[in-house]
């Protein structure tokens, strides 16, 4: 308890600082906020509490996403609802036990509590295990009860859930202590985990569930082993040691925190892509070679995250596709959902986009050195720049959106079809026009605010509010209900009006924006 009790007094005077220099940093609110601000208690108190509703409420809100997303995919397969819920979580839970494990995970609380201030990393972790053990069983069982509405079931599930999740984090720690490497990272069992696991999931389209009866049994045998599994874990003595093997490299490359060595190594150039091919340059002069020399550098990341999106975009529509034949009944639930729920893709598109992965590549890679030169700081540099860069995105990004745009019409198509044949032709155009936004949206906002420092750390909260409310504009258009055509044309105006503010700002702001801070 004293251990556990301590690092919450870190975590809380952790927080209340990073809270000040928040304010500090906030247009506005920084010219109110003054130094002597950390000394009052009242102040300290307010935040305490304040982080713990947050704290709290993260937990609430993130749980809820999670099982409504599961409520919601039984509700769109309409197979038998309650059956398939709790085969779903039941399966999840399977999967969690191996890819969601906690203790080996490194975080910057870990860190600062194991590594910097040397607390006793075995009473660290038990703390911290049963108390996010408890409190997980309490959110999953009253959460449960939402949508099972059988405080029996909710119990038992979630029972199921603890258990086997303590199982899943001793054979994490003793494939660690054997092979050096957590099961997460293994490429081949996580693979293996993900297949076995899609595989049980899909069986309720051959009408097989794992019911509640299921369910128990698993949860009484879970209880033998996870007896042997919590002691396993109360008696390993190395966990500072796991931990320092763990952070070894990453604090060898960055003395920072494992978040930062993650993005570094996000960005990083492979050596091959060092190696240009010079007729890629023929040609091309000033900043038209200079852009070409940067994509060129960056083909890896960019052509990586261009095809894994393509990749997925392909999986579902070959999923879709084997649903419709394999299962004839559900053909007019995916054409209603295509037909009637087009805003769903505007969130899609939001996360397939790869603007703020280009962006911070560009300003890890290339950026922050150059902006040190005052040349590269003038209007007429900023604007030549930014629009190669522009039309380079849009190309990347527009791979995947033709290929979306191609493969919904196909399945709506395939699905009963649509009321008028113009309507293929729309969503082909909505889904472009949404891949362009997003490509000029992240450029615009990283020319405009310019949200890093010298030492690539994310300083301006202003742009973390805008990302945050693009997603939530993205979010809430899922709520609109209009036809296709109306949407397509919303989409279309919108993009075209944003897009020309958007070049303007740009225009007459940048050269003022767009520099070191």
């Amino acid at each position: 308890m004293n251990t556990f009790k301590t690092s919450f007094d870190i975590d809380f005077t952790y927080a209340i600082n990073s809270f000040v220099y928040t304010l500090k940093k906030t247009p506005i609110i920084k010219n109110i906020i003054s130094d002597n601000i950390y000394s009052k208690e009242g102040f300290k108190l307010f935040v305490k509490i304040l982080g713990l509703i947050c704290t709290i409420s993260k937990l609430v809100v993130s749980r809820l996403i999670y099982f409504f997303f599961i409520f919601g995919i039984c509700n769109i397969l309409k197979l038998n609802t309650n059956n398939l819920f709790i085969h779903i979580v039941f399966i999840a839970a399977i999967i969690g036990m191996f890819l969601n494990t906690s203790i080996l995970n490194t975080s910057r609380k870990k860190y600062i509590s194991i590594i910097l201030f040397n607390m006793d990393s075995k009473k660290y972790i038990i703390s911290h295990y049963l108390y996010d053990s408890i409190l997980n069983f309490i959110l999953n069982t009253e959460l449960l009860y939402i949508f099972t509405k059988s405080l029996k079931i909710s119990i038992i599930i979630s029972l199921f859930s603890l258990l086997s999740k303590t199982i899943g984090e001793a054979l994490n720690i003793k494939y660690y202590k054997k092979n050096n490497i957590r099961i997460c990272d293994d490429k081949f069992l996580f693979i293996l985990v993900i297949v076995i696991g899609i595989t049980l999931l899909l069986l309720p389209l051959l009408g097989i569930y794992f019911g509640i009866n299921i369910i128990i049994i698993s949860t009484i045998i879970s209880f033998l082993f996870s007896i042997f599994s919590y002691k396993y874990i109360c008696h390993v003595d190395s966990y500072k040691l796991l931990y320092k093997r763990i952070n070894s490299y990453n604090m060898a490359v960055n003395s920072k925190y494992q978040s930062d060595y993650n993005i570094q190594t996000y960005i990083d150039i492979k050596n091959k892509d060092k190696i240009i091919n010079n007729k890629k340059l023929i040609g091309k002069t000033g900043y038209d070679l200079f852009n070409t020399i940067f994509f060129e550098r960056h083909r890896s990341i960019l052509s990586r995250s261009s095809n894994i999106s393509m990749i997925l975009v392909s999986v579902i529509f070959i999923i879709t596709l084997d649903s419709i034949y394999q299962v004839p009944n559900i053909k007019i639930y995916i054409n209603n959902f295509l037909i009637n729920n087009l805003g769903w893709f505007v969130l899609f598109m939001y996360f397939i986009n790869r603007g703020n992965t280009i962006t911070r590549a560009m300003y890890f890679n290339c950026d922050h050195a150059m902006l040190t030169f005052n040349f590269y700081k003038e209007k007429s540099t900023i604007l030549n720049l930014f629009k190669k860069r522009l039309l380079t995105i849009i190309r990347i990004n527009i791979r995947p959106a033709i290929l979306m745009g191609i493969f919904i019409p196909i399945i709506i198509y395939l699905t009963g079809g649509t009321s008028s044949i113009y309507d293929y032709l729309y969503i082909f155009i909505y889904i472009l026009s949404l891949s362009v936004f997003f490509s000029v949206h992240y450029l615009v906002i990283y020319y405009l605010m310019q949200p890093y420092n010298s030492d690539m750390k994310i300083i301006n909260k202003l742009y973390e509010i805008v990302l945050f409310l693009t997603y939530f504009i993205a979010y809430q258009v899922t709520k609109l209900n209009l036809s296709t055509t109306m949407l397509t044309i919303m989409v279309i105006i919108f993009t075209i009006v944003y897009v020309n503010i958007a070049l303007i700002l740009v225009y007459r702001y940048a050269f003022k924006t767009f520099r070191l801070k």
